[in-house]
C-alpha cells in the first residue's frame, strides 16, 4: 500500500480493488484446502485497502485544509456501522440457508459492486489545473531562446524555481541548464544550490537507499514527531480493542449462556451504537470540525469504561446495552481518525500519514485476533479477555490526552499551525 501510493490513477487501482476483492470471495466458495483460501482472504483485504487509502486521500484532495474535511471524512464512513449493525443477522440466516461456502460467494457478488462504484472515482480539477500550470512554468523557466538574453532579473528566477519545486526537482531542472546558458552569472545563484547540485552530480542522483525510503514515507516518521510517538499508538491500542472485540463479542455472549441468535445481536447492537454515533459526530463535526480531538477521547474512555461494565453481570439485557456503548466508543474513535490525522500533520504529509496509519490499521487488526486468543487460551475467560481490551483502551486514552496537551502547546506556541 505505502508504494502503490506514490503513484498511479487511482480510478484505476481501486476499480481493480473492488473486482479483485469480490472475485477472491467468489472463487473462496470453490476454495477445498486452507492454503488456497487464506491466500484468496488476504487478496480480498489487499484489494479493499486499495479503495480504503485513495477514497481516503480523495476525500482530503476535495475537502482537505477547510471545515468541511471532518464532516465528510465521518458521512463517508456511515456504512460502516450500519454494515456492521445488518450484516451479522443476515450472515446467519446465509449460513443457515447455503452453508459458509455459499454465504462466501453471495458476500463476494456483494463485494463486486465497489468495481463500478469505484469507477465514479475523480480526481479534482483543480489539482490537474495546478499541476498542467506549474509544468508549463517551469518549462517556460527552465528554457531560454538561443540568442536571446532574459529580461528577467535572474536572481528573482533562480529564488521562484528553488521555492516552487522540491529539491530534487530544483536539481534536475539546474543540473540540465547551465547558468551561462540562461545569462545567469555563477556568482549571483544560490551558493546551496550550486552545492546540491555538485553533491548529486558527485553521487549520482539520490542512492537506492533514499529511493527506498521515500517509496515507503518513512521521512514522515521524523519530520512529524506527535504522529510518530503518540497519533500511531493511540491508533494502534484502538484497533486491537476493535478488532478483540469484533472476533470475541458474540463468543462472550455464548460464554454467558446466551443462545447463537441472542449472541449474533449482541454484535447488531454495536454496530446500532456505531451508527447512532456516528451520526451524532457528523452532526457535531460540521459545526465544530475542531472538537475532533475531544471527540475521539471521549470514544476512547466510553469504549473502555463498558469493556470493565460488560464483565459485571451476565444478562441478556445488560450484555445488549454494554455491547451498545462499546460500538458507540469504538465507532467515535474510529470515525474521527482521519480528521484528527489532518489535524496532527501538515496538509502536505497528510497522503504518506494516512499510508503509514492504514500500516498500523492492518497491523492492529491482525494482532488483535492473536493477543486476545492467546490471553483467553491461558485464562480460559472471557472476562479475563474484556479486562484487557479495556486496559488497552485506557493506555489509549492516556496517550491521547497526552496529544491533546501537546497539539494545543503548539498551538498557542505557533498560531498558524
Amino acid at each position: 500500500m505505502l508504494i502503490l501510493k506514490s503513484g498511479g490513477n487511482q480510478r484505476f487501482l481501486t476499480s481493480c480493488g473492488g473486482l479483485c476483492a469480490g472475485l477472491a470471495l467468489v472463487l473462496s466458495f470453490f476454495s477445498r484446502n486452507v492454503i488456497s483460501l487464506s491466500f484468496l482472504f488476504f487478496l480480498s483485504g489487499f484489494s479493499c485497502s486499495l479503495i480504503n487509502l485513495h477514497a481516503t486521500i480523495l476525500i482530503f484532495q476535495y475537502y482537505g485544509g477547510t471545515d468541511q474535511f471532518a464532516f465528510f471524512s465521518c458521512v463517508t464512513v456511515l456504512g460502516i456501522p450500519f454494515g456492521s449493525m445488518i450484516m451479522p443477522p443476515i450472515a446467519e440466516k446465509l449460513v443457515e440457508a447455503y452453508g459458509y461456502s455459499g454465504t462466501l460467494l453471495v458476500l463476494g457478488g456483494l463485494v463486486l459492486n465497489l468495481f463500478p462504484v469505484c469507477l465514479t472515482f475523480k480526481e479534482p480539477r483543480t489539482r490537474h489545473q495546478m499541476a498542467s500550470n506549474s509544468l508549463s512554468e517551469n518549462v517556460t523557466l527552465t528554457s531560454s531562446d538561443e540568442g536571446t538574453a532574459s529580461t528577467e532579473d535572474p536572481n528573482a528566477t533562480s529564488e521562484r524555481l528553488y521555492e516552487r519545486d522540491p529539491p530534487l526537482l530544483q536539481n534536475r531542472a539546474m543540473s540540465d541548464h547551465d547558468p551561462e546558458d540562461q545569462n545567469l552569472p555563477e556568482s549571483d545563484c544560490d551558493q546551496e544550490t550550486l552545492a546540491l547540485i555538485d553533491e548529486q552530480a558527485n553521487n549520482g542522483g539520490l542512492s537506492t537507499f533514499q529511493s527506498v525510503l521515500t517509496s515507503l514515507h518513512v521521512y514522515i516518521l521524523v519530520e512529524e514527531p506527535l504522529f510518530t510517538f503518540l497519533y500511531l499508538q493511540i491508533e494502534l491500542t484502538l484497533f486491537l480493542a476493535t478488532g478483540g472485540w469484533a472476533v470475541f463479542n458474540v463468543s462472550y455472549g455464548l460464554s454467558q449462556g446466551l443462545s447463537l441468535a441472542q449472541s449474533t445481536f449482541l454484535a447488531t447492537a454495536g454496530g446500532t451504537g456505531g451508527l447512532v454515533a456516528s451520526i451524532l459526530v457528523s452532526i457535531v463535526l460540521r459545526y465544530h470540525p475542531d472538537w475532533c480531538p475531544q471527540a475521539h477521547l471521549t470514544g476512547l474512555v466510553t469504549a473502555s469504561l463498558f469493556c470493565f461494565l460488560q464483565t459485571f453481570q451476565a444478562t441478556y439485557i445488560y450484555l445488549l446495552m454494554t455491547s451498545f456503548m462499546i460500538g458507540v466508543g469504538l465507532f467515535t474513535g474510529n470515525m474521527t481518525m482521519e480528521p484528527l490525522l489532518a489535524l496532527v500533520v501538515r496538509p502536505e504529509n497528510f497522503p504518506d500519514g494516512s499510508s503509514v496509519y492504514k500500516l498500523m490499521l492492518g497491523l492492529g487488526y491482525v494482532l488483535s485476533g492473536y493477543i486476545a486468543g492467546t490471553i483467553h487460551d491461558r485464562t480460559q475467560s472471557m472476562k479475563t479477555v474484556f479486562i484487557f481490551l479495556g486496559v488497552v483502551l485506557l493506555l489509549g486514552v492516556c496517550l491521547m490526552a497526552t496529544l491533546i496537551m501537546c497539539m494545543y502547546r503548539r498551538r498557542t506556541r505557533d498560531p498558524e499551525k
